[in-house]
């Protein structure tokens, strides 16, 4: 069976960039295998009662969710509320804290965490955790303590490089940041991509399902042979695995460049594991919760959330949600029976009116779900936009068409949120690997030889690049052309340079409009004056930091 594209993983980034890709490259045929019985991964709505096992939360920022949302007419199922809206409260220290003082405590620390972040050096934010960082950078352990308490949860704090974990605390703590609870959960925005998918594309899309992919081979220019657990094969001449790391290491990679794969196992180290434990309660006694608002706490339960209900006879809630140590401790208690006892003696803690009405003999009926793994964070010492954008293209610097896509390799490390947005990114590799035109003979000799008359470390990254042939047209029509530029007959994309040099976007404006940089290269001298554009030299060294898209004409 031959494919063009095929997209290894049915969750929502495989389903959202087959939805990019035959939606914006009408020439391309996908197929969808998934290894599962069902397509939509960990969104899920599994009911039992009332609860909600998958995902369900959406905060207003989370532009390309709400995006789907709405394209897919669930956008009437979105209501933002803020912190004075929601009526969250707290219980830290023995101590409860109001509403008001809830929301002007987070904002108050929020702020700190601001500050801190536009005062940090972001050469050096990478190399601590986010607790290592804020510690380092004059924070108090009080504070910090406070911070981790009012947060919720533990492994951002101990896990994630401060650059990464620090801008996620904040939008996450942001008591001014709107949320929306999603009516009947996110299952329905599975159920809608699908539909819209095999409606729209059914001539171009396969999707098959219980198909367990254990073996990939590498064929060159053949492209990529595929082996699924029934010995059946797929064929295809770009492949996107739509997995998180644990998954990608079951899978037996073979037909790589000596050295490749054993370099990506290297990267996907860099990622570390998160858990999280989500327990949900029903208790058989009538309006238990009563004017009972959502809870953050230092207890082992950390997060306590009533859910209303139409029906009189019982009552429901999630009793916990936590992460890390913290959830595999609460996994113990319900595996040895100790924890029904204990979250209601934590519920008379938090809430003082159940102590008269929670009648100890109550039957309690408990569901949980355990997330192992559930989710990534970049390790310290490892800038993670660096880090995901090599991930999102991993033998990129050779030229081998495969792409790793989801929320692991996104540089907003949010289950769907961050999903889309490595979609975005991996469907933009995927175009302009079709952009790509073979060498044609208005190439002269003397075009052919133009990229060669800068010497030094810059001739071997003109020798690896593409043939396609562009012109100052092109260069004009590219929504990318501000990270363009023209150097010695060669179009180089100098976004990594921008992002990761101080001033690179300022140094580099105006050099996409198809002018030719050669000569001011040629030219540079050690006069203050030139300094900058030797400090591009000095970058554009580094191949790592640019891609060669191919020859100027």
């Amino acid at each position: 069976m031959s494919q063009e594209i095929v997209i290894i993983g049915g969750g929502i980034s495989g389903l959202a960039l087959a939805q990019n890709v035959l939606a914006s490259q009408p020439d391309r045929q996908v197929t969808i295998l998934e290894g599962s019985s069902r397509l939509g991964g960990r969104i899920y709505t599994q009911y039992k009662g009332l609860f909600e096992m998958g995902a369900k939360r959406v905060a207003e920022n989370h532009t390309e969710t709400i995006k789907l949302l709405k394209s897919l007419g669930l956008g009437d199922r979105l209501h933002f509320k803020n912190l004075f809206e929601s009526g969250e409260t707290a219980y830290l220290d023995g101590e409860a804290l109001d509403n008001v003082n809830l929301f002007f405590t987070k904002l108050q620390l929020v702020n700190q965490l601001k500050q801190i972040l536009g005062d940090s050096n972001p050469d050096k934010i990478y190399r601590k955790s986010t607790g290592e960082w804020l510690r380092a950078m004059g924070m108090s352990r009080q504070d910090l303590v406070k911070l981790e308490k009012l947060y919720g949860f533990s492994d951002e704090f101990r896990k994630s490089n401060a650059g990464e974990g620090l801008p996620y605390i904040i939008s996450i703590l942001d008591p001014d940041l709107p949320y929306s609870q999603v009516a009947g959960g996110l299952s329905e925005l599975v159920d809608r991509l699908v539909s819209q998918l095999k409606r729209r594309y059914s001539d171009r899309l396969t999707i098959k399902t219980n198909c367990y992919i254990d073996q990939i081979s590498y064929l060159g220019k053949k492209g990529f042979r595929l082996v699924n657990d029934e010995s059946e094969k797929f064929q295809a001449s770009a492949l996107v695995m739509a997995l998180p790391p644990h998954a990608l290491q079951q899978i037996k990679m073979s037909g790589f460049p000596e050295g490749a794969v054993q370099r990506l196992e290297h990267l996907l180290e860099r990622k570390v594991p998160t858990t999280l434990l989500r327990i949900y309660g029903v208790f058989h006694q009538p309006n238990l919760f009563r004017h009972c608002e959502p809870i953050i706490t230092d207890l082992a339960c950390r997060h306590v959330t009533p859910i209303k209900s139409e029906n009189n006879q019982l009552s429901y809630a999630m009793l916990s949600y936590t992460d890390g140590p913290g959830a595999r401790h609460l996994s113990q208690l319900l595996e040895q029976g100790r924890y029904r006892p204990q979250i209601k003696k934590w519920l008379t803690t938090l809430y003082p009116s159940l102590r008269d009405r929670l009648d100890p003999s109550t039957k309690l009926d408990i569901v949980h779900y355990l997330w192992e793994p559930a989710g990534y964070y970049t390790a310290p010492g490892s800038p993670h936009h660096l880090l995901n954008r090599e991930l999102r293209q991993p033998f990129g610097k050779l030229d081998i068409p495969l792409y790793l896509v989801g929320d692991t390799y996104s540089d907003l490390p949010i289950w769907i949120e961050g999903s889309l947005r490595s979609t975005r990114e991996v469907a933009k590799l995927l175009k302009r690997r079709e952009t790509f035109q073979p060498m044609t003979p208005e190439m002269t000799s003397e075009s052919r030889e133009r990229g060669f008359k800068i010497k030094g470390v810059l001739n071997r990254i003109f020798r690896d690049c593409p043939d396609r042939i562009w012109s100052s047209q092109d260069i004009l029509d590219d929504p990318n052309r501000e990270y363009l530029l023209v150097l010695g007959g060669y179009v180089l994309n100098v976004e990594k340079f921008v992002e990761t040099h101080p001033g690179g976007e300022a140094i580099l404006r105006g050099c996409g409009n198809g002018q030719d940089w050669t000569r001011k290269f040629q030219r540079v001298q050690a006069h203050r004056g030139q300094r900058k554009l030797k400090r591009i030299k000095a970058y554009l060294s580094e191949k790592s930091l640019i891609q060669c898209l191919g020859r100027f004409k």
